[in-house]
């Protein structure tokens, strides 16, 4: 696969453009557009970079490129990201105010890896070779929405890599707004043919954090692609990559405790770990398609929408929908108050975030009314 240097340094090339691109439209994470600045602020040592890159692609097995792998590794990080914050609550006493608390206490963080520019274009590459077999095998349906690779700007003669198209992820706001927007669209067209439906909302606790990614099973996750044996020499790079990540963070995230030696947290950061999040969820997503009377199933990320065409009696609680949809049919099981996932015995439902809508068909319909008229997002509206 990489024996010709020249082809080598063509690829990681390309695999550049395609990580610059990305960050170049997600202006949020300044942090790595200070690296992608860094690394073009010499052209002349970013040319030898890409040449000493395209040599250890050649000789992957050499001392001096395993002694150049292992110096990368040993420059991993990473950056603390807050996620959440505490909001005050709502005092109804008090007047609504545009004064901005600033005060707020944080109540969660994020674990960005942190790494040398080399690693995020080694890991591009990867990521594109992995999208390859998510091609071929089919790997993903149209059931994911989030994370996706853009097959057509990828892939634009069928089977060939362009490796000159800047594009490698689907647009973040067009796929999000159709996985919520089907969602309430698959309700609807239910509702005016006269049937009940439930909504269901579901979000996995920590996903990035609890997964149990294990190395010794990539060729099960990618189903025996021979690409997984041309590219051995990225892949075991990324075991010691992921491995570094979790030894890490592992004293500060309780939720990865439970791991095993050989399992690992997914890397945010990583365009891999946005891959391979997904695929790691392909068997839960055939489960769920299997279900009776499911109209729609989405899945952004760890974020879940399913809407079931069915009717509840007047006594039901969410208990009692979540056991009769997921817990019955062996798709999730109850440990005490939570719900974790059969088949990935790491990963539980956040429990605070179960939302579940119920619209008979014989009541009004104003819950669909106002979804449409003030809160669908039209992704025509907000495209730059």
């Amino acid at each position: 696969m990489f024996k010709d240097l020249s082809e080598n340094i063509k690829m990681l090339k390309g695999a550049y453009r395609k990580l610059k691109s990305y960050y170049y439209y997600n202006k949020n994470f300044i942090l790595m557009r200070k690296k992608i600045a860094e690394f073009e602020y010499d052209k002349i040592s970013m040319e030898n970079t890409f040449s000493i890159m395209a040599n250890v692609l050649c000789h992957p097995n050499a001392n001096k490129s395993i002694k150049y792998f292992d110096d990368l590794i040993a420059k991993i990080d990473f950056f603390v990201i807050p996620k959440k914050f505490d909001t005050a609550a709502t005092n109804s006493s008090k007047p609504v105010s545009n004064t901005i608390q600033r005060d707020k206490k944080m109540k969660s963080v994020n674990f960005f890896i942190n790494a040398p520019i080399e690693i995020y274009i080694f890991d591009t590459l990867w990521t594109v070779f992995l999208s390859k077999i998510d091609k071929d095998k089919q790997l993903l349906s149209h059931n994911v929405y989030g994370n996706t690779i853009n097959m057509s700007s990828l892939f634009p003669n069928e089977d060939e890599i362009s490796f000159e198209s800047r594009v490698l992820f689907n647009r973040y706001f067009t796929k999000y707004s159709s996985w919520r927007n089907n969602a309430f669209s698959s309700m609807e067209k239910n509702y005016d043919r006269k049937n009940d439906s439930i909504l269901l909302s579901l979000d996995i606790k920590s996903y990035f954090y609890s997964v149990a990614f294990k190395f010794d099973e990539i060729k099960r996750y990618f189903e025996n692609h021979e690409i997984i044996t041309q590219i051995s020499s990225l892949t075991n790079f990324f075991h010691k990559v992921y491995s570094a990540y979790k030894e890490l963070i592992l004293p500060l995230r309780k939720d990865i405790e439970t791991l095993k030696q050989n399992e690992y947290p997914l890397p945010i950061g990583l365009f891999s770990s946005m891959l391979i999040g997904n695929i790691y969820l392909k068997d839960f997503d055939k489960k769920i398609k299997s279900l009776d009377g499911l109209i729609y199933y989405g899945r952004y990320v760890d974020d879940i929408l399913i809407v079931i065409n069915k009717s509840l009696s007047q006594n039901y609680t969410n208990q009692d929908i979540l056991d009769s949809i997921f817990v019955k049919t062996d798709i999730l099981k109850k440990d005490k108050n939570s719900y974790y996932f059969v088949g990935y015995k790491s990963l539980y439902v956040q429990s605070n975030k179960i939302k579940i809508i119920y619209i008979d068909h014989k009541e009004s319909r104003a819950l669909i009314d106002i979804y449409n008229e003030t809160i669908k997002i039209i992704p025509s509206q907000s495209e730059p």
